[in-house]
């Protein structure tokens, strides 16, 4: 039991008194309170009083033992600072010298940059100098020639004074040039004097006549004309059977795929209802057949059979709805009834003229002119019309001559489009149509005979 209560005071004065040292040695001025803190023990005579004062002993060497390791590793900490301290001193002021070089280097660099730069514009101007020099010098020169050889060339030419040939001469006006003028020698044209004359200057040759065969006879011809729609239908019927209604009266205007006419059609009607009953059987029997051959059940030709009996349903079924497209008679542009010629409830028959129309818009005029006249006039050739019924005058052009002669009037009918005009005109209006031969040789047309 004694044995346990020392080992236990053992273990708990050891760390107290490790403490203790590392105060001893750190706080000097304080040891002599810490020592005299330290309480008098008194050990009862139980025959242990030796081993305590060796532990007494122990624990003092390892109490300086410990204070020796704490100074030296104080020690170790202060030399490695100041070596570390050491060695950034050095590689900062090794940096700012290196630094410093460079900034430098660069400093100088920039220097010779600089120096050449400057230097550029001077040799530039040295070498543009020179060059404007020797140009003008080589310019001074190739006028002098050219002078030398105009005034060779006058005195070959007795009518002609030096003076005149200078002034003629485009070339020399180089010298007298103001306001930095350029002038083109190409723009002048010399021409040769006659005998005892002088030469002039052109700015440009009359341009070449155009040749034509024939002369003009007459400056202008004239011709009764009348106005025409530039498209114009004749409606006919398109089969056996009575008009069911007719939508447009003589002079009523319609739009593209209005319905114009429309025959009764019932029995067609019935018929295309007879034709798809067909058909949708033919198709059925078709497909009925295709199965029982590939089940082996049917022959080849009764499989061929089914096929051709389904085209031929389809054919007739098609033939009896174009049949009854042809029941109704659609507008194919916008235009205006000119003749009306059937009426409703009537019955016709194939080929029957019903109707005739005619295109909205500009008119076209058409005339009759001696075939004498094609040695003249052409298409695209100017004409101009004064017209009977408001008196008023149109232009515009020849657009279709056409390709027979009459032999018994030795006449040609021509075709012309009038130019956009506001008025509102009607086919069949007529005036007097005049061709300026003139005109026509003007604008450089040639004749229709002239044409190879």
């Amino acid at each position: 039991m004694t044995r346990y209560i020392f080992m236990i005071g053992l273990v708990l004065l050891i760390p107290a008194m490790i403490i203790l040292g590392v105060a001893y040695h750190l706080y000097p001025e304080k040891r002599e309170v810490v020592l005299s803190s330290l309480p008098t023990i008194e050990m009862p005579d139980l025959g242990v009083a030796q081993g305590y004062a060796d532990a007494k002993n122990h624990m003092s060497e390892s109490y300086n033992n410990a204070a020796n390791v704490v100074w030296a590793i104080k020690d170790d900490i202060g030399q490695s600072w100041y070596q570390a301290t050491n060695r950034i001193n050095t590689t900062y002021y090794q940096s700012v010298e290196s630094i410093g070089r460079n900034v430098n280097g660069l400093t100088n660099r920039a220097a010779n940059v600089g120096a050449a730069i400057i230097a550029v514009p001077s040799a530039l101007y040295n070498f543009v100098g020179s060059s404007y020099h020797e140009m003008v010098t080589a310019t001074d020169s190739y006028i002098a020639s050219i002078q030398l050889a105009f005034n060779e060339w006058a005195m070959m030419l007795p009518s002609f004074s030096l003076d005149d040939i200078t002034e003629m001469n485009a070339f020399a006006a180089f010298s007298d040039l103001e306001n930095d003028e350029i002038i083109d020698p190409m723009e002048f044209t010399f021409i040769e004097p006659s005998a005892g004359g002088e030469g002039e200057i052109i700015d440009d040759p009359p341009p070449m006549e155009e040749s034509f065969q024939f002369d003009i006879e007459e400056n202008e011809l004239t011709a009764e004309a009348v106005l025409v729609p530039r498209l114009k239908t004749v409606i006919s019927s398109s089969r056996d059977g009575q008009i069911k209604k007719i939508h447009f009266e003589n002079g009523d205007e319609f739009k593209k795929d209005d319905v114009i006419l429309e025959y009764h059609c019932e029995d067609l009607r019935a018929e295309i209802d007879a034709a798809k009953a067909e058909l949708k059987f033919a198709k059925t029997k078709k497909l009925t057949t295709s199965r029982l051959f590939n089940m082996e059940l049917a022959s080849k030709l009764e499989r061929e059979q089914a096929n051709v009996e389904a085209r031929q349903t389809d054919a007739k079924n098609k033939t009896i709805e174009q049949r009854l497209n042809d029941c109704v008679i659609r507008a194919d542009y916008d235009g205006r009834v000119v003749k009306k010629l059937a009426n409703d409830n009537e019955y016709t028959r194939t080929d029957r003229v019903l109707m005739e129309v005619a295109s909205k818009g500009t008119l076209d005029v058409e005339f009759l002119l001696s075939s004498r006249a094609l040695r003249w006039i052409n298409v695209d050739a100017p004409i101009s019309l004064f017209l009977s019924e408001n008196e008023r005058e149109y232009t515009g052009q020849i657009k279709q001559i056409y390709g027979e002669v009459d032999p018994v009037s030795q006449s040609i009918q021509i075709r012309a489009g009038l130019d956009n005009y506001d008025e509102p005109l009607l086919p069949g209006m007529s005036g007097t149509l005049t061709v300026d031969i003139s005109r026509i040789r003007e604008a450089g047309i040639k004749g229709f005979l002239e044409v190879q």
